[in-house]
């Protein structure tokens, strides 16, 4: 009998031991697609150890936003407490279910989004995308989508570390380290590939120089001058309908 029962309480154990072990760094979901390679919903991924550095420092967002995460396999997560790390180009989650904080496997994440809160001044609906089946050669691997037709128009968000004379920080910390917030902007389009690009019209031409006067013309006689994200999705509103982009 006292077998039976170490047995049984050695049993329990090892069950309590996997729930555990297997709640560590994910987020559950019951509506799992015909197609998924994981167990119970899981979105998989390692814990997050965040200090006061990284936190202020590192992510796009200074606040924790809702959003929704999609992965390859078609299971979709929403609801989801989430920042971009944008100094690791790595996206971080809540787990509500053991207050931790892990980071998603980027190998499963096709896209994630994030929705403003409702009524929230001057915020919206900002779309990342999981480009590594291109084939870029280089260590990014989420992008903003800032337009999709027949190319896309995409920032790559990234926070850079330089030294600088000491000064003191925002946590009141004497230091000699600054972070930078840096966005690079690219065209891309199965025809052209991946091509990196300024704010202006000019570098919109020279993607096409067989066609750069028509571009100009066209340009110019929507009264487009390239020099932010929303007149540079405007343009390739334009350039789309008349064409150009295809």
């Amino acid at each position: 009998m006292i077998k039976r029962l170490k047995y049984l309480w050695l049993l329990g154990l090892m069950l309590f031991c996997t729930i555990i072990q297997a709640q560590e760094t994910g987020l559950y979901y019951n509506a799992l697609n015909s197609n998924s390679n994981r167990l119970s919903g899981k979105l998989q991924g390692e814990i997050y150890y965040i200090n006061v550095i990284s936190s202020v420092n590192y992510f796009l967002q200074p606040d924790w936003e809702k959003g929704e995460i999609r992965l390859k396999d078609g299971d979709v997560f929403g609801e989801v407490q989430m920042k971009y790390n944008a100094y690791d180009d790595e996206l971080v989650a809540y787990n509500e279910n053991n207050k931790t904080l892990f980071i998603v496997d980027k190998n499963t994440v096709q896209e994630f989004i994030f929705y403003p809160e409702p009524g929230q001044v001057g915020s919206r609906i900002r779309k990342f995308v999981n480009l590594d089946s291109l084939q870029l050669n280089n260590d990014r691997t989420f992008f903003e989508q800032l337009y999709l037709g027949s190319a896309m128009l995409l920032a790559f968000h990234k926070v850079e570390m330089k030294k600088t004379r000491l000064y003191t920080d925002s946590t009141g910390k004497l230091t000699d380290t600054e972070y930078e917030h840096k966005i690079s902007y690219y065209y891309y389009s199965p025809q052209k590939g991946m091509v990196k690009i300024k704010l202006k019209n000019h570098s919109i031409q020279q993607i096409f120089p067989e066609q750069k006067k028509e571009i100009r013309k066209n340009l110019r006689k929507a009264k487009i001058n390239i020099n932010n994200e929303g007149t540079a999705i405007h343009a390739f509103e334009v350039l789309d309908k008349s064409g150009f982009l295809k």
